[in-house]
C-alpha cells in the first residue's frame, strides 16, 4: 500500500472512531491536563505537541506518539501551582477558595520487542495534586465562581495507552483517561416524640470509567510532522441520594452536580524542523463547549406528604463552542542541551453574566518557557543518559465585568481577574 493510501486510510479510520465515541452512553472521565498539562516538555511547548509528542504525556495529548519511543522510559517530577481568583462587588473583593499546591506527575513508555519493535508501543501517565488527592466544591448557579478554570484544579488524573505503526508514514493510537465514581447513599430515620435518631446507614459504590482518546500522526515529508486527535467529554456525575424516615412523614432528596465535566475536545497540529536546530510547532483544538450543563447543584425533594416532588433545575447556562490556539518553538543548541516557548489562547464560551448565574470567565493567554538536559549518570548504574526537564508557565485571565440587567439584583455587578503560576521539572530515565 502507498504512502498516500495509508494516509487515506488513516484519516478514515480516526473518522470512524469520532463518530463512535461521540454517540450517547460513552463513558467519560475527568481532566485537569486540559489546564495544568501532563509533562515539562509539552507545557513548555504551550501545548503544541499534538503532531511531535513521544515521551509518556502522548497518552493525553496524542496516544500515536508513544511508538516513537524505541526504548524503555520511566519518568516523574514535581511541579507548584500558585493560582489567583479574585472578584469584586458591592459587599467588597473577595478570593478564591484554592491555595497554592504541589502536583506530581509520573509514566512510563514500553516498547514491545520482537516482530513488533519500533511498530507498537503502550503507556501510562499520571498527574495527582499533593498533599489532598483530589478537592471538589459544588456551588449553586448564583454563587460566583471559575467554573472553567479553579473548579477543575485539584482532580487526578490517570491516561494510558497503544501505538500501532503499519507504515514508517503515520502512526494511530488510542486510549483513554480513567477515573473512578463514587455513588453513595445516606438513610437516616428519627423518632420525632422524643427528637433522636434511630437508625443510621451509608453506603457508597465506587465505578472506574473510561475516557476514550484516539490520535494519529503523518510524515508526508522528513521534516514534516502532522498530528490529529480527539478526546470524549468528560461527566463524572456527583449523585447523592439521601432518605429520611421520622414516621408520619419520610424525605428521599438527590444531589446532582456536573461541576467536574469537560466537553468534547478534537483538533491538530503540525511540526516543521528547520535548519537542524528549530521544530516549530502549532495546534488548533475546537471545544464543544455549548454541551456543558449547568455546574451548579440540582436538587429533588420528595415527602410523602406531596403528590408531586419539588425539583429544582438550575437555568441553560448558554455557553458557547470555543478554539484554543498553541504555539511552540525548541530550539536544539546541541544534542544535550534544548530551550523551549509556547503561547496558549482560550477564547471563553461564558456569555454575560445579567442575570441569575454567576459564572466568571474570561478569554485567557498562557506564556510558557522551558528547558531540556540530556545528562550522563555520574555513578554508571545507567547505561543510557537521563533528561531533565523544566518549565515555567504563566496564565493570564483577560480582566471581565458580568453587568447585571437590573439594579436591585442581589449580588450586583461582579468585576474579576485571575491568573496562576506553574512550574516544575520532570526527570526522565531510559533502560
Amino acid at each position: 500500500m502507498g504512502k498516500s493510501r495509508w494516509m487515506r486510510a488513516a484519516l478514515v479510520l480516526l473518522a470512524l472512531v469520532c463518530a463512535l465515541v461521540a454517540a450517547p452512553d460513552s463513558a467519560r472521565a475527568q481532566s485537569p491536563a486540559t489546564i495544568l498539562g501532563l509533562h515539562s516538555r509539552s507545557i513548555g511547548l504551550g501545548g503544541a505537541v499534538s503532531a511531535s509528542v513521544s515521551d509518556y504525556s502522548s497518552v493525553y495529548y496524542n496516544p500515536a506518539g508513544l511508538a516513537n519511543r524505541t526504548d524503555l522510559q520511566l519518568g516523574f517530577g514535581p511541579a507548584i501551582v500558585i493560582p489567583s481568583f479574585k472578584y469584586s462587588n458591592f459587599a467588597g473583593s473577595r478570593k478564591g477558595p484554592t491555595d497554592p499546591f504541589m502536583t506530581n506527575s509520573f509514566g512510563a513508555v514500553v516498547p514491545i520487542g520482537g516482530p513488533l519493535k519500533k511498530r507498537v508501543a503502550f503507556g501510562i501517565g499520571a498527574l495527582t495534586p499533593f498533599p489532598n488527592l483530589t478537592t471538589i466544591r459544588i456551588r449553586t448557579p448564583e454563587e460566583p465562581s471559575f467554573v472553567f478554570s479553579e473548579d477543575l484544579l485539584q482532580t487526578p488524573i490517570i491516561a494510558f495507552g497503544l501505538a500501532f505503526r503499519p507504515s514508517k508514514y503515520f502512526t494511530i493510537g488510542a486510549g483513554g483517561q480513567l477515573i473512578i465514581q463514587a455513588e453513595g447513599e445516606v438513610r437516616s430515620s428519627f423518632n420525632l416524640s422524643n427528637a433522636t435518631i434511630t437508625g443510621r446507614d451509608t453506603a457508597l459504590t465506587i465505578n472506574p470509567v473510561v475516557a476514550p482518546i484516539f490520535g494519529i500522526q503523518i510524515v508526508p515529508v522528513r521534516f514534516v510532522r502532522i498530528g490529529l486527535f480527539y478526546r470524549s467529554e468528560v461527566k463524572p456525575d456527583i449523585k447523592l441520594p439521601f432518605k429520611a424516615d421520622a414516621g408520619i412523614i419520610s424525605i428521599e432528596a438527590q444531589f446532582i452536580s456536573n461541576v467536574l465535566y469537560s466537553p468534547p475536545q478534537m483538533g491538530g497540529g503540525i511540526a516543521f524542523e528547520f535548519l537542524d536546530q528549530f521544530v516549530l510547532s502549532a495546534d488548533g483544538v475546537f471545544v464543544q463547549t455549548s454541551k456543558t450543563p449547568s455546574p451548579g447543584v440540582q436538587l429533588r425533594v420528595t415527602p410523602d406528604a406531596l403528590i408531586a416532588p419539588i425539583v429544582t433545575v438550575d437555568p441553560n447556562p448558554g455557553f458557547s463552542d470555543t478554539f484554543q490556539v498553541h504555539v511552540g518553538i525548541e530550539y536544539k543548541y546541541n544534542e544535550d542541551v534544548r530551550f523551549r516557548a509556547g503561547y496558549m489562547r482560550r477564547t471563553t464560551p461564558v456569555p454575560e453574566q445579567a442575570y441569575d448565574t454567576s459564572f466568571l470567565d474570561e478569554s485567557i493567554s498562557a506564556y510558557s518557557v522551558g528547558a531540556g538536559l540530556t545528562l550522563k549518570d555520574p555513578t554508571e548504574i545507567l547505561e543510557k543518559p537521563f533528561t531533565v526537564d523544566f518549565h515555567v508557565q504563566f496564565q493570564q485571565m483577560d480582566s471581565g465585568t458580568a453587568r447585571r440587567a437590573s439594579p436591585l439584583h442581589p449580588i450586583g455587578d461582579l468585576k474579576f481577574n485571575a491568573w496562576m503560576l506553574n512550574f516544575g521539572f520532570q526527570g526522565t530515565v531510559r533502560f
